[in-house]
């Protein structure tokens, strides 16, 4: 009985780890490099962030984030839309300067494919490191989309076609600042 028990303990106490470890694994998949990077601990970090323009009430920045100790630095965009909700909170998104490319690539080929017309609901969509996600979709005409924070309704901005435009040229703009930094 007692081994039993000792045997019951111990894969209690070693599928418990392991689901520790996927946890964690898995919050670190949701984070982009500039959050890991900002949430070091031992580190005095330096944030500065420019804004680049705005689609509608969503605001494109780039953000530069240093390790005043170490020297260290991470490029990218930090992108955020204010609450429309009284007690809610801002959504605030980051993309990894490694992602960019990864946006621009996906405008462009979502620009070529809403110049036809399914005949069934269609969804095209970019989804970021962080669930930053943009895209489009079919329902009887093409609908667009920026949503800052996945899962939270409050962080979606619905646009028209010359807004997607928009979206590519502060990307676009927002690439070359970085370059810069």
């Amino acid at each position: 009985m007692k081994n039993y028990l000792l045997l019951s303990t111990l894969l209690l106490s070693i599928s418990f780890v392991f689901g520790q470890q996927k946890d964690l694994k898995a919050k670190e998949e949701k984070e982009s490099k500039l959050e890991m990077f900002s949430a070091e601990t031992g580190s005095l970090i330096e944030k500065s962030n420019a804004e680049i323009g705005k689609i509608g009430p969503i605001s494109i920045n780039t953000s530069l984030l240093t390790n005043l100790i170490s020297g260290n630095k991470i490029k990218g965009l930090r992108i955020e839309k204010p609450s429309t909700k009284t007690y809610g909170s801002d959504a605030i998104n980051f993309l990894d300067e490694d992602e960019i490319d990864g946006v621009l690539k996906s405008i462009e080929i979502l620009k070529g494919r809403i110049k036809e017309s399914p005949s069934n609901y269609t969804e095209i969509n970019f989804t970021s490191r962080s669930k930053f996600e943009f895209g489009a979709y079919f329902s009887k005409e093409w609908k667009y989309y920026i949503q800052v924070k996945k899962y939270d309704s409050d962080s979606i901005y619905f646009m028209g076609e010359n807004n997607l435009n928009q979206f590519e040229q502060l990307v676009t703009q927002a690439k070359a600042a970085l370059k810069a930094l």
